[in-house]
């Protein structure tokens, strides 16, 4: 079964451009525009978002918050790709809970590996949390 990742960006042609490249590797796609969208999206527990800060509506930092406050969605990796690259952004996004925070402009290849290890990383988890139980 293909992992399901959110993508969740305004910019339509970032969406394109993720949308093929994750498609071209074997992962499902869901695709979000804004932060209502997103957050709605989430609720089909995708395996991991990757979400942009400057949204319509809700921007990813609410987006975040409210991903992590929510019991069904808490646990879903989250990769911050955004053109915000200052430090103090970074931090904030990673304070918030965020797994792995990208600035724009990226490498494909660098990004697609970080997506690879955001999955392997919540796959662990899974497996530890099911031999405790």
């Amino acid at each position: 079964m293909a992992r399901r990742i959110l993508i969740v960006d305004d910019e339509q042609d970032i969406l394109d451009l993720l949308k093929y490249n994750l498609e071209a590797e074997g992962y499902e796609t869901m695709l979000a525009s804004d932060g209502l969208q997103a957050l709605d999206r989430a609720k089909n527990n995708p395996d991991l978002i990757i979400l942009d800060v400057m949204l319509p509506g809700k921007d990813g930092w609410e987006v975040m918050r409210q991903l992590r406050q929510n019991p069904g969605t808490q646990r879903i990796p989250v990769i911050f790709l955004t053109a915000k690259g200052s430090e103090i952004d970074e931090v904030v996004g990673l304070e918030l809970g965020a797994d792995d925070y990208i600035s724009k402009p990226i490498s494909m290849r660098k990004l697609l590996a970080r997506v690879k290890l955001g999955l392997r990383k919540a796959r662990s988890v899974e497996q530890h949390q099911e031999e405790i139980l």
